[in-house]
């Protein structure tokens, strides 16, 4: 559907009436790099988000593991005391039995709800690919900063091969989610 839309921007919008030179190409230039600069902010702004989602949710359900290990070590002390030193002998009075019950079932449920968050949001991949995008965009950046040196040089041979290798970048991304969201529905198990 992008490519559609694509052109039928294309055919709702008129040719300009402009003459291509120096400056026009300037002026586009210095478009081009706006776009970029925020193309590069978002994708910053994302990796750094996504990647802090990402350790979160990993924090936390390791977290709940060592707590959940934890619950279970304290639920079987009374047993294991008696094992260890016959002089031991003592219960876990009925509010910290059913607390420390609960806590062995609920834990590791929620740890495996955070972990199943994880993996069907693909944040760490997301975030991967956020830096590298970002990457590949300062780099076209870099070489647009390049070509700016020199505004008497300027040409669309020079320009439009620039402009096609970034608008690429873009399309591979989004072609990315596409494929990692189609290919990941969100179903409910029976």
């Amino acid at each position: 559907w992008m490519f559609w839309y694509v052109r039928a921007v294309g055919r709702a919008t008129e040719l300009p009436c402009t003459r291509v030179d120096h400056a026009y190409l300037a002026q586009c230039l210095d478009y081009f790099d706006n776009i970029l600069e925020d193309q590069i902010k978002y994708h910053q702004t994302t990796h750094a988000r996504l990647e802090n989602l990402a350790h979160r949710l990993h924090c936390a359900s390791l977290g709940l593991l060592w707590i959940t290990v934890a619950s279970i070590v304290l639920h079987f002390l009374p047993h294991l005391l008696p094992h260890l030193n016959s002089s031991w002998t003592w219960e876990w009075p009925e509010p910290v039995w059913q607390c420390l019950t609960i806590f062995c079932a609920w834990f590791p449920a929620l740890g495996a709800a955070f972990a199943a968050i994880s993996n069907q949001g693909e944040f760490a991949r997301i975030a991967k690919r956020s830096r590298a995008m970002a990457g590949h965009l300062a780099c076209i950046r870099k070489d647009l900063a390049d070509l700016k040196e020199d505004p008497s040089s300027l040409t669309s041979e020079k320009v439009t091969p620039l402009a096609f290798r970034a608008s690429q970048v873009m399309v591979d991304e989004v072609l990315d989610w596409l494929v990692v969201f189609l290919d990941r529905p969100l179903m409910l198990h029976a």
